[in-house]
């Protein structure tokens, strides 16, 4: 086991063949099944035992507290920010993830993530899309001078538009 912070995690991943086999994980596009990986590897995974009839299964003790940062995911793997920010989209798009908690980059905090199982009604009339939450990040000025052509006397006018 190597660990990263306060968590230890196993040298190795378990996926479930359906999940490979899925319409849904073959369908992903670009660097999004190495981040689907790469989040696999933060998992914690836990054995929980079965009670009667029912069989021990296991769980992601750490679900919901995932963390796979856009600076570790640059330099460590490469893939750039704009790539990391796709492949998490499709990544919830498809159903395999959802964000717990938006992280804020201002303050160094990193998003965690959760895994779901809304993957496996993928492409049916059953299968809910859910999509990350977009934030408006406003650079510099936030009014646009929009320049419009007033027909009535041939001239120029600036109109400002919210942005």
């Amino acid at each position: 086991m190597r660990s990263v912070g306060r968590l230890k995690y196993s040298e190795h991943i378990w996926i479930e063949r359906k999940v490979i086999r899925s319409r849904a994980f073959l369908s992903l596009r670009g660097v999004a099944p190495q981040v689907l990986f790469l989040l696999m590897t933060r998992r914690q995974m836990e054995m929980r035992k079965g009670n009667g009839k029912r069989k021990a299964v296991w769980h992601i003790k750490n679900n919901g507290q995932i963390i796979l940062s856009y600076r570790e995911v640059e330099k460590k793997y490469g893939i750039s920010q704009k790539r990391f920010t796709r492949a998490i989209d499709e990544l919830i798009e498809h159903g395999f993830i959802s964000v717990a908690s938006y992280g804020g980059g201002l303050f160094g905090t990193p998003s965690k993530y959760s895994f779901i199982d809304a993957w496996q009604s993928f492409g049916t009339p059953d299968f809910k899309c859910e999509q990350r939450e977009k934030r408006a990040i406003h650079v510099g000025f936030c009014k646009k001078c929009v320049k419009t052509t007033d027909e009535k006397d041939g001239g120029t006018a600036i109109a400002k538009g919210g942005g």
